[in-house]
């Protein structure tokens, strides 16, 4: 009896969550793969966890890792940024310090990222925005992630706002990066523009 056929997939994507202890990391993680919502603890170390995507016609496993915000475990991150085609950096709408301490941790990616960080995919994400308590606005949000070229969407892990959209967004654009596919072993066809350009030279009768 032959074995039952594995599902191919057609692309491993690993993806980072970053930001500051309590602004509810895990529980976006929970959210996005087992679609619950739970108090946690603050993550000690580092945790992962893995999905099946389907974006863009292609099977993609996402692998998702959710490091520790303490400040006294950031000398265990440097490995888990190595090979990184996606940063999901996220503060709470509600805590002026976890927006601010924003730019350490894009300083932290620019150092450990093994890659350029130019080519790897960011995504600013505002969450608890369901509480009533807010201390950052949309805007302010907005403007410091253009200020660094990334993408923004505001979320709520509690009340499922917002979060499979981080996840498909961020997918998406790493899958239209031809430096991010060609790490990934995608062979990204080249277009001979001599040619198109011969092709272009013909009778206009």
């Amino acid at each position: 009896m032959s074995a039952q056929p594995v599902d191919k997939v057609d692309l491993n994507v690993k993806i980072l969550l970053i930001g500051d202890s309590n602004v509810g990391k895990s529980c976006i993680l929970m959210r996005f793969i087992e679609d619950k919502f739970n108090e946690l603890s603050p993550t000690i170390g580092v945790d992962f966890k893995r999905k099946l995507m389907e974006v863009k016609g292609k099977k993609v496993r996402a692998t998702i890792w959710d490091t520790a915000g303490q400040e006294r475990f950031r000398t265990l991150t440097s490995s888990y940024y190595r090979g990184a085609h996606g940063i999901i950096l996220v503060y709470d709408v509600c805590s002026r310090s976890s927006f601010e301490n924003l730019q350490t941790w894009l300083d932290e990616c620019e150092n450990y990222c093994t890659d350029k960080t130019d080519s790897i995919v960011k995504l600013l994400v505002a969450n608890k925005i369901d509480l009533t308590n807010r201390d950052v606005t949309t805007k302010e949000g907005q403007a410091f992630a253009k200020q660094h070229e990334m993408l923004y969407i505001e979320t709520s892990a509690k009340e499922s706002i917002g979060v499979n959209q981080v996840f498909e967004e961020l997918v998406t654009k790493v899958l239209e990066s031809p430096s991010l596919m060609e790490s990934m072993g995608v062979v990204i066809p080249k277009v001979d523009m001599s040619a198109q350009q011969e092709e272009g030279y013909g009778c206009y009768c």
